[in-house]
């Protein structure tokens, strides 16, 4: 009987925390979002005024690429939130997230994006999602900016318990052992690898770029 008891309180000290943490995570997204997210809005109506209202070309363009950017920061602002607002995130739900970047981005690129999706019931924590959504957004700005090709693919796979995403594009490629490692790419690296995961990069010149990465789900 003690320990039954013993067991009942702590599992109800689990769901307590369960919830604490739930209403802790929505405060947070929501102070986020109305705060934050209403103090850059103003910013970037304020430039945008500004610019409009400039007759210094010079000027007009410098605060143009400033209110881009403030645009920006919103952008990855309100992706921030997304992955806050949900205790959990599913492949499709992540898929769909990522499909949804990639259009804005190649919409005027005449680069078509395909995605395969075979893993609907794999669950990713909010971590998670967005760590691998900050991957995928520099494998797509990557081969948006340099790649020269006309198809980029999205693929997602859950072969036992790994979480496989692999990004391929048909353009250009390059010699990897000659090119830099810049920030993205280290950046890309450093989210898989503290999710416990591994990333690989396969390229040749004139064969097209492949990003592929998995972790543990």
């Amino acid at each position: 009987i003690i320990r039954k008891s013993q067991q009942a309180k702590r599992e109800k000290l689990r769901q307590e925390a369960l919830v604490n943490l739930e209403k802790e995570r929505v405060r947070i997204s929501r102070d986020l979002h109305d705060n934050l997210g209403a103090e850059l809005t103003l910013i970037t109506s304020q430039i945008d005024t500004r610019a409009f209202k400039s007759n210094n070309q010079l000027e007009k363009e410098e605060l143009t690429k400033i209110a881009d950017n403030t645009r920006n920061a919103m952008s990855q602002l309100r992706e921030t939130i997304w992955s806050i607002r949900n205790e959990q995130v599913t492949i499709p739900e992540f898929a769909s997230k990522v499909r949804e970047y990639a259009n804005k981005i190649l919409e005027n690129k005449k680069i078509d994006f395909v995605m395969e999706c075979n893993a609907p019931d794999k669950i990713l924590s909010p971590n998670q999602a967005l760590s691998l959504y900050r991957v995928c957004q520099e494998a797509i700005n990557n081969a948006a900016k340099y790649s020269n090709c006309t198809e980029l693919k999205a693929n997602y796979s859950c072969p036992g318990n790994q979480f496989l995403i692999r990004i391929s594009d048909n353009g250009k490629g390059f010699d990897f052992e000659k090119v830099k490692k810049g920030y993205g790419l280290q950046n890309m690296e450093q989210r898989v690898k503290e999710l416990g995961g591994n990333l690989t990069i396969k390229t040749n010149p004139d064969s097209g770029t492949t990003v592929s990465l998995g972790i543990e789900v």
